[in-house]
């Protein structure tokens, strides 16, 4: 069994996306008589999800559409790194590219995520949507024949000029609903595009994403962040046998929703949502019940032996060994769904938010690498999201991820000079209402620059259960540039704020250096192991706990709770308040 030794493992994502005209219009799509119903199910699976949107599901064979919400499914949105299908037909039509095997160079510049540093051919940089890929596509092929190609595709309601042809799917008006998605995906299917026969295979390949016989299914995620809200897509089409059905899921987290969780829920639920209908079977042949009894008994030793605490560790085991005993793990649809049910029942017994289990066999690299590359490697700029002055000489910094430095000393070296960029803040706001965790080296570096130098500050202390000792953090010994010994520092919180992010708010909220405002934290304060299971499963496990040298004891299950209570969207206005009146 592999382990690897991470703080936190949460949180993803990265931007979506928008011609100026209109194109199929629902009325065609209901030509000939086509049916909707109303499916209760689905909104089920939704709900079970903990996600908010609609199902949109298309039977060629008796021409039907299924779906929970035909408002929504109606309703155009950006269509993220779903606009690759045809971004990808375009640059194979115009010659921009040739084939799913040309190499798009990489210029040696720095972008949001590591995987998408290095030269990759146009199907790598399709299945790992390589943003900054498929924006060099979109500027060499230009706004005019970008329009004239999406208005021969009749792709949704696409707003393209030159100011904005390398975006325009990322922000702005570009619009396409789910029964266009599926429209635009059929006509792909049946040949029915202005497309060379060359152009349809290289796409088909491009698109498959996985063989889960006896079906097999193709199509593309996409996600788009707009506002601090998410959006998430998940299109394509299942052939089984001799038919073919397809797909347009579009779906957005309720609150405090893991973002892996967001990410992966796309996929499952369409699947579970076409089991719903009898479309496809049940189970897959994936699912073997002598493999899953080892899986569930090698996960529930593992959390015997390591969980932080050995009484739950032991509860853990027990009722887990009960369930796989009295066949409560027989009516798991998938592996994804035995993941789920292992979760929830685990994190009802401890109430550890830190707990989780996924299945990594059988995935294409997900949009945002979800899949694929290492965590951390997907957060712009080490996390420093975004860093700037406001009105009033405020320092801002958006920060997304506590980056570990003894990964990347990079990170430390960015961080350094974030500070720097504000010296002449005569107040620092720390934004951690989007900030699901990461490590404590980060943390420690900046609130280093809150005390005066020579001042060595005693941070937390953390207790290992697998090693059996304890460990200390400290402030760190030297930074670069100015200190913010005597400036007013507000922290804003809500509840996705986790992990290492609530250290930072419980550290200062209890040193009184900070006034902690927005809402109560998520809970989690639990150092965890990511560990692997048969190579298919990994699992997150709390190993440890964190002991603050003020309270003796910590935030988890409570979280952080603000000085100055308020909805997260207000946060930021009664944080300049706060500080005005302050000074």
């Amino acid at each position: 069994m592999k382990i690897t030794n991470l703080y936190l493992l949460s949180f993803l994502c990265l931007l979506s996306c928008g011609n100026d005209k209109k194109s199929s219009d629902i009325d065609k799509l209901n030509e000939n008589s086509s049916k909707e119903i109303h499916s209760d199910t689905f909104q089920k699976i939704i709900d079970s999800a903990q996600v908010e949107g609609s199902i949109l599901i298309y039977n060629p064979q008796d021409n039907t559409y299924y779906s929970n919400d035909f408002d929504w499914a109606k309703t155009g949105r950006l269509p993220a790194s779903t606009f690759k299908v045809p971004n990808s037909i375009i640059a194979l039509e115009t010659g921009v590219v040739q084939s799913d095997t040309t190499l798009l160079k990489w210029d040696g510049k720095p972008r949001a995520m590591k995987i998408w540093e290095k030269d990759l051919t146009l199907k790598q940089a399709f299945q790992r949507s390589c943003v900054p890929c498929y924006q060099d596509i979109a500027r060499k092929i230009g706004s005019d024949r970008m329009k004239d190609n999406l208005n021969k595709l009749d792709y949704g309601n696409m707003d393209v000029n030159t100011s904005n042809l390398d975006e325009f799917w990322l922000e702005g008006e570009s619009k396409i609903n789910q029964f266009q998605q599926i429209d635009f995906l059929s006509r792909f299917y049946k040949s029915e595009l202005p497309i060379s026969e060359e152009t349809h295979k290289i796409m088909k390949r491009m698109m498959h994403i996985e063989n889960t016989e006896p079906f097999r299914i193709s199509g593309k995620t996409g996600l788009s962040i707009r506002e601090g809200n998410k959006n998430g897509w998940f299109v394509g089409y299942i052939e089984y046998g001799t038919k073919q059905f397809f797909f347009a899921t579009n779906l957005e987290p309720k609150e405090n929703l893991d973002s892996n969780d967001f990410n992966k829920s796309r996929m499952a639920v369409t699947i579970e949502a076409f089991k719903s209908l009898e479309l496809i079977p049940e189970k897959n042949l994936y699912y073997d019940e002598d493999y899953v009894e080892k899986i569930v008994t090698t996960i529930a030793n593992t959390y015997n032996d390591n969980y932080v605490f050995p009484e739950k560790g032991q509860a853990i085991k027990t009722e887990l060994l009960k369930s796989l005993k009295q066949g409560k793990y027989n009516n798991a649809k998938s592996y994804d769904s035995l993941s789920a049910i292992l979760k929830r029942e685990m994190i009802a017994i401890t109430n550890d938010k830190h707990i989780n289990v996924s299945y990594n066999g059988n995935k294409v690299e997900e949009d945002a690498g979800g899949v694929g590359g290492n965590f951390f490697d997907q957060f712009k700029n080490y996390g420093f999201e975004k860093v700037e002055m406001l009105d009033g000489d405020i320092g801002y910094l958006d920060l997304t991820i506590f980056h570990p430095i003894q990964m990347k000393p990079e990170a430390a070296t960015v961080a350094q000079e974030s500070m720097q960029s504000l010296k002449d803040s005569k107040a620092l706001i720390f934004d951690l209402r989007e900030c699901r965790g990461g490590v404590p080296a980060m943390l420690n570096l900046l609130i280093t620059y809150l005390y005066p130098e020579g001042e060595r500050k005693h941070l937390n202390d953390f207790f290992y259960r697998p090693s059996n000792d304890t460990t200390s953090t400290y402030t760190v010994d030297k930074v670069k540039g100015r200190r913010f010994v005597t400036e007013p520092v507000v922290v804003l919180t809500s509840g996705r704020t986790f992990s290492a992010a609530e250290e930072f708010a419980y550290d200062l909220k209890h040193m009184g250096r900070a006034t902690i405002i927005g809402e109560t934290t998520g809970g989690g304060a639990h150092p965890v192991r990511g560990m692997n299971i048969e190579n298919d499963f990994e699992v997150s496990v709390p190993v440890g706990r964190a002991i603050n040298p003020i309270t003796k004891t910590n935030w988890e299950g409570v979280g952080v709770i603000p000085d100055v209570k308020t909805k997260k969207e207000d946060a930021l206005k009664k944080a300049l308040e706060w500080i005005n009146k302050y000074k």
